[in-house]
């Protein structure tokens, strides 16, 4: 019967190992995606500086990117701390359609992109969010390989869906909903 137990129980390790790998795999592949992008494109770009100062930028800091997934990776002996600090969301979103733009563009994919200008920062874990939102936008990428739209839309949330929010948590949602626009 233990040895039943020890077997099954070292089945669940190697399961659960295996979802880590093949999401340690998948964080690793976005940023290399990326740098493929950009590095198949060299031959017939070189010439044009904003293509190289977009290659500059955009190169070093997906690799620091997946430098960061194999640091984080080396210490998953010790609990990981978010890294919490004030992002201006408007910056990031921007950052990470930099990133995929050629490939976009190789894909006939239109990008359309809509968020308020005067967002208030938040506080948050930046990679945590790049992350998040590469996630996003690659799948996006990749559920259109023959082209398509591709709208990123960010507004803040009013403060009645807020609150309707957390009223509907603690079960008192018909007060939160006489606040609601049309109410």
């Amino acid at each position: 019967m233990q040895t039943l137990e020890r077997r099954l129980h070292r089945a669940d390790r190697l399961a659960a190992l295996g979802q880590m790998a093949a999401g340690v795999a998948h964080e690793i592949k976005n940023p290399l995606a990326s740098v493929r992008t950009f590095a198949q494109l060299v031959s017939r770009k070189h010439h044009d500086s904003r293509f190289v100062e977009k290659f500059d930028r955009i190169v070093p800091q997906e690799l620091d990117r997946i430098n960061f997934i194999v640091e984080e990776l080396l210490s998953l002996a010790r609990p990981a701390r978010l890294q919490c600090a004030p992002v201006v969301l408007s910056a990031l979103l921007q950052r990470v359609v930099e990133i995929y733009s050629e490939r976009l563009q190789q894909q006939g994919i239109q990008l359309k992109t809509d968020w308020a200008a005067a967002l208030p920062p938040l506080l948050a874990d930046v990679e945590q969010l790049h992350r998040c939102f590469t996630n996003i936008v690659l799948n996006a990428i990749e559920a259109m390989p023959t082209g398509g739209e591709l709208s990123i839309l960010c507004r803040p949330v009013p403060k009645a869906l807020i609150d309707f929010t957390t009223a509907s948590n603690r079960g008192t949602s018909s007060d939160a909903l006489k606040d609601l626009p049309g109410s």
